[in-house]
């Protein structure tokens, strides 16, 4: 489905390589993290950091395990695994992790970001006509495309407002407010419109946006687990709703993948 597909697998094994010596790091040696996390926030590193090294073993393990062009459904998993990255490590250099490895964060992002819109840009257009998904299938994942943002916004911006109005800087957690508000939320709100459509773009990405999505919730629900471990107090009211969340992302991928009609390899 995508061409240059040579081309799109290295940068995808670039981003992995690069990811995974990253994440390695990160959990092996946990104090780099000493001087630019408070303590309260280091379980929530940690998760991510425990995250992003199993999105980095996925995609190289794909990439290595005999990907070829035609395999849409491993394509698409590859994709949720290097857009998880992008975001992932656009949260640390947003946020400011000025450890030993910050330039190998810019990195990663840089690379994420462009296999991103390299692999968008190399999709075959004159096989999206015969993409297909089962409309029960499609209506479902249209509810929560837009339900995403019809909840996240609101939050998102009750929590700004008071900082809005204070004009008080927030340590942390505020390039979750970026990268959410400007990129991630509207490109549920886009993608959602063209699947709705029924163009190929919309019908191809949803399933990665949900995997994509379950990556990202998944550290935060980590995170309370790790507190509760360590005796820190648990925040429920987070850990319940995205724990949810998560997992109807989880399944709706799943399930949106597994019924993606393939009939466009009739057509090469």
């Amino acid at each position: 489905m995508i061409g240059n597909f040579e081309a799109n697998r290295l940068l995808w094994v670039l981003t992995g390589i690069l990811a995974l010596a990253a994440a390695l790091a990160g959990l092996l040696v946990p104090g780099i993290y000493a001087k630019v996390v408070g303590a309260d926030f280091l379980p929530g590193v940690f998760a991510q950091d425990i995250i992003n090294l199993v999105a980095a073993v996925v995609i190289l393990w794909l990439c290595f395990g005999g990907i070829k062009e035609g395999h849409l459904r491993k394509q698409l998993v590859v994709l949720s695994g290097v857009g998880y990255l992008a975001y992932s490590y656009g949260v640390y250099v947003i946020e400011r992790y000025y450890t030993i490895l910050y330039l190998l964060y810019l990195a990663v992002l840089g690379l994420a970001f462009y296999a991103i819109v390299y692999a968008v840009s190399s999709l075959r257009r004159e096989l999206f006509p015969h993409l297909g998904v089962p409309l029960a299938i499609r209506n479902l994942s249209l509810g929560l495309l837009w339900l995403t943002p019809a909840v996240l916004y609101p939050l998102w911006l009750r929590d700004l407002w008071p900082l809005i109005q204070s004009g008080r800087k927030i340590e942390f957690f505020y390039a979750t407010y970026i990268l959410d508000l400007c990129f991630v939320l509207p490109l549920f709100v886009i993608l959602g419109l063209a699947a709705f459509k029924n163009k190929g773009l919309g019908l191809l990405m949803t399933p990665v946006l949900f995997l994509t999505g379950f990556a990202l919730l998944l550290p935060g629900t980590l995170a309370e687990i790790f507190k509760a471990l360590r005796g820190i107090p648990v925040d429920l009211v987070v850990m319940g709703p995205f724990a949810v969340l998560g997992a109807a992302y989880l399944l709706m991928g799943l399930w949106y993948l597994r019924n993606l009609r393939l009939s466009w390899q009739k057509a090469q």
